[in-house]
């Protein structure tokens, strides 16, 4: 019999068995199944009454191609289909195959499963997303242990990260080029969005990954469809939404050494046949990596040689636990309701706590001889929480136009304090985040016309705000006084005794405003064109924004009667001179500020940093795609990026990030769906690239900085990043599964000319006049950017054991890295008897060397819903550093770290 209405398929028709169509087909006799297939589908299904009426079909629904959906109806049936050219499906019974030998009879190939992506705001086939794009999903997490994205850099070519200590923020990089600013209203190029929303501080962004469906790592820029700050890419999360069919639950729980304690938690509840709710909610803590001693004392010519030689700052530890040590908790309440089939309506709160220690820059001459130590004098917390409101409704038209409304906001708080001179430099320093608060809420409007539209657009509208406020202090002695408050002194302040430089930020915020549009038009069966265009409009300002210089310490050892204590001086303790006066009534910026006058406030305005800048900006996409084969599909594109400038204290401002990349691409499923191999070939020029640097000094060339001032913005004229990605995962057999990731890349900074003004023209030679030496202006075309090795790649090899009880999965995972830089200026060898800390010199000093490292799972899934699984990381116990302080060691830079070896067991159960 025939099922269905007759589907023709002219000259321009799509091939719609490749396109992604939403079922809702409930459980029902399996000719009546196919029945709804043919009018949802709008194709012809052709099939004998006789061979599908013994069958009941599972329930279908979602968003997934033709193929997929009837796989789904077909399974544990003896039936199997065909979908001809003119889009005609025909059901048929499998052939029974001639009895062979056990010997003959090869093991069954398991397809490499479809993964569907919304990388162009549509929901495609990865496969036929003409983009580079790496799709992972909740199980892919837990395949490798990854709580956070962190974990994730291994798996997707060109993904990089490092953690900053004092701002316990996430700086997260794509193909060569990466945030480096971690101030309250800092943009980093690769942009997150969680559910369709923006997600603007680095400090959210490594919010435990628990209950996705799927993350999507998009590289490249995506300006026109995600806006603003995604120059190098996107970082899409897409958490797991409520199902209205049926109760179900699930838990895990993991221990590991360092006390390593894990718990992730889903609960889903049909209220209703239309609304659902599911809670969801993950722990994760373990002890510091870290651990505290009292003093460096002989540990080599950095450091005194016996602890007679020590001063109060070089020892005496007093924090309870070094860094490294997690303490991170979230919860969320999930949303769904479809009242009608055209409308349906996701939203879910999330709160999110950390509670941890944060990381720091540890001796890598001690890290290689095992001892990951360090001194601290200065209580280590965080204690930050996040509370988001997401939401999105979507409504469909009678001509299959949906109507989409995206909404967020957000509030995060932190407090955090941080040991600064770690016992190193014989001064007293600390650096606390007193108080903060962040505000952001954005909203956004799509209408998008049917995925069956021979030319396909979508257009839109966008606008966020973001209001921060912030106290942040640096508390500092130096070690003239030998520990006595009546006789120490402070860089800060020429008066005596201890100081503290307070920045005082009530009120700094960013706004932008964006409208854009994207088409896609069928030529024919194999060509399609693509072109989108994006305007944006943002603004930062800073209102009553100070930099205050106080003369006494506000917190830790010094404190007297008159300190300040937690948070701002109060207006009375604040003295401005007669310029600081004249700045503030005019709501002008102004510097140098001094205590000339000075009565009794113990504090006075050294800055006044009230400024606001507006940029616009156009960015364009155009792209080609062309079908070499049914499953083989090529691109071409062009693409522009923006990232928004950056005003900093005293009214300085930098130029907004731009650039253009040029991509060729291959996505091609092989080998009857068992091997999947997608490749990208791309160049980025970029324009005004931002970077972000420590204003350091070493005044008495010792090796140590004496004397810090404030983190500075600037702009690379011009850099190139030109690379090559390849990704495979390949079902070898019906056992046996490979994941192959690597990139080659160069990455280089064209013209580049910055201040060096820790090492002057040391490693990089000054730029030629006498204006550039005097201001220590270094030549850095030809650097490379930081962490931009030149090539990596990741080996997954997994096999599955079949047991009559279950299965046991035995998975290795490789890595390999050429090495790279940990900062802009490329530093090196550092010869003999130049400073006292190294004194035969140094090799590598901000380098990571090429390395490999290991990871190792064992895991057994029981039929009975429960699974057991034992894991090492870095099985190695390689010493891999992410990022670079300045004090200088026989073995380099103190460093920032990867964990350590790690090991754990974790159980999981599903409840249905």
């Amino acid at each position: 019999m025939s099922l269905g209405s007759v589907f023709a398929v002219g000259a321009y028709g799509r091939n719609e068995s490749e396109a992604v169509i939403q079922f809702d087909i409930p459980a029902q006799p399996l000719d009546a199944a196919l029945l709804n297939v043919s009018a949802q589908a709008n194709v012809d299904v052709l099939v004998s009454s006789t061979l599908v009426t013994p069958y009941k079909s599972p329930v279908i629904k979602g968003e997934m191609t033709l193929s997929k959906a009837l796989d789904q109806l077909l399974q544990g049936t003896a039936l199997t289909y065909k979908i001809s050219k003119q889009q005609r499906v025909t059901i048929s019974a499998i052939k029974k195959p001639q009895p062979k030998t056990l010997s003959e009879t090869p093991k069954a190939v398991k397809a490499i499963e479809e993964v569907i992506v919304t990388a162009t705001k549509r929901a495609t086939d990865l496969q036929k997303t003409p983009i580079a794009v790496t799709a992972l999903n909740q199980a892919n997490l837990n395949q490798y242990q990854a709580k956070d994205i962190r974990n994730l850099t291994d798996v997707v070519p060109g993904l990089e990260m490092t953690n900053t200590g004092e701002q316990s923020a996430l700086l997260v990089q794509l193909r060569g080029i990466g945030q480096t600013n971690i101030t309250e209203i800092a943009d980093g190029p690769v942009a997150l969005h969680i559910d369709g929303v923006y997600s603007p501080r680095a400090q959210g962004a490594a919010t435990l990954l628990y209950d996705l469906d799927r993350i999507e790592v998009l590289r490249g820029p995506q300006g026109t469809l995600f806006g603003r700050n995604a120059t190098a890419g996107g970082i899409n999360i897409q958490t797991e939404k409520p199902k209205l069919e049926s109760v179900s639950a699930e838990l895990a729980v993991t221990l590991g050494n360092y006390e390593h304690e894990a718990l992730k938690a889903t609960v889903n509840i049909p209220v209703t046949e239309t609304w659902a709710l599911r809670f969801a909610g993950a722990l994760d803590k373990h002890d510091a990596y870290t651990k505290l001693i009292n003093n460096y004392a002989g540990l080599g010519p950095q450091y005194p040689a016996t602890e007679a030689e020590l001063n109060t700052y070089q020892k005496a530890a007093t924090n309870a636990q070094g860094p490294d040590a997690d303490d991170q908790r979230a919860l969320r309440l999930s949303s769904y309701w479809e009242p009608t089939e055209n409308f349906h309506w996701f939203a879910s709160l999330e709160h999110y706590l950390d509670q941890g220690t944060s990381v720091t820059e540890l001796d890598p001459t001690l890290v290689a001889r095992g001892m990951r130590v360090t001194v601290s004098d200065t209580p280590s917390f965080i204690d930050l929480t996040n509370n988001t409101f997401r939401s999105r409704m979507d409504y469909t038209f009678a001509n299959e136009q949906t109507l989409s409304y995206i909404a967020g906001t957000a509030v995060m708080r932190r407090e955090q304090g941080f040991d600064q001179d770690m016992g190193r430099s014989g001064n007293y320093e600390q650096r606390r985040t007193d108080n903060s608060t962040f505000r952001f809420r954005s909203h956004e409007l799509q209408l998008i016309n049917s995925d069956k539209e021979h030319l396909r657009w979508i257009v839109g509208a966008f606008a966020s705000q973001e209001r921060n406020d912030i106290v942040y202090a640096i508390d500092q002695a130096d070690d003239d006084g030998h520990g006595d408050p009546t006789k120490t002194t402070s860089f800060i302040s020429d008066f005596g005794g201890a100081a503290t430089a307070i920045f005082v930020q009530p009120d700094r915020r960013v706004e932008s405003k964006a409208a854009f549009a994207q088409i896609t038009y069928d030529v024919n069966e194999r060509n399609r064109f693509t072109a989108g265009v994006r305007h944006t409009r943002d603004t930062k300002s800073d209102e009553g924004g100070r930099s205050l210089n106080c003369r006494v310490t506000g917190m830790g050892p010094y404190l007297t009667n008159d300190s300040i204590g937690h948070g701002a001086p109060k207006p009375h303790q604040i003295y401005a001179d007669a310029g600081a006066q004249a700045a503030i009534a005019a709501g002008l910026p102004y510097d140098d500020g001094t205590h000339v006058g000075i009565g009794d406030q113990v504090c006075w305005t050294r800055q006044v940093n009230d400024y606001s800048a507006t940029w616009k900006n156009t960015s364009g996409l155009l792209r080609y795609e062309y079908d070499v084969h049914a499953d083989v599909m090529s691109y071409a594109s062009v693409a522009t990026g923006f990232k928004s400038g950056h005003i900093q204290d005293r009214g300085n401002e930098a130029k907004p990030e731009e650039v253009i990349n040029y991509e060729l691409g291959l996505k091609s499923t092989l080998l009857d769906g068992n091997l999947r191999l997608n490749a990208a070939l791309y160049q980025a020029d970029y324009t005004n690239l931002q970077f972000s640097d420590r204003d350091l000094f070493d005044t008495n060339g010792d090796g140590v900085v004496d004397r810090v001032t404030s983190t500075v913005v600037r702009n690379a004229a011009a850099a190139t990043v030109k690379g090559l990605e390849v990704e495979i995962d390949w079902a070898i057999t019906g056992n046996d599964y490979v994941h192959f990731a690597s990139a080659l890349m160069n990455a280089r900074f064209d013209n580049f000319q910055t201040p060096d003004t820790l090492f002057g023209n040391l490693f990089n030679p000054y730029v030629d006049s006498a204006s550039g030496r005097a201001a220590k202006i270094v030549e850095l075309s030809g650097n490379a950017p930081v962490r931009a090795p030149d090539w990596k790649f990741t080996l997954v090899y997994k096999h599955d054991f079949e047991l009559s009880s279950g299965v046991v999965s035995a998975q290795t995972k490789a890595t390999f890295s050429d090495e790279y830089f940990l900062d802009i200026y490329n530093r090196t060898n550092l010869a003999a008897e130049i400073f006292k800390s190294a004194p035969n010199g140094a090799k590598d000093l901000a380098v990571q060397k090429a390395y490999r490292s290991y990871d190792i799972s064992l895991r057994y899934e029981s039929n009975n819903n429960w699974a057991l699984e034992g894991f090492i990381k870095n099985v190695t116990d390689q010493n891999i550093k992410t990022s670079s302080g300045t004090f200088i060691t026989p073995g380099g830079f103190d460093a920032i770290f990867l964990p350590p070896r790690t090991f754990g067991v974790t159980l999981s159960y599903q409840f249905k």
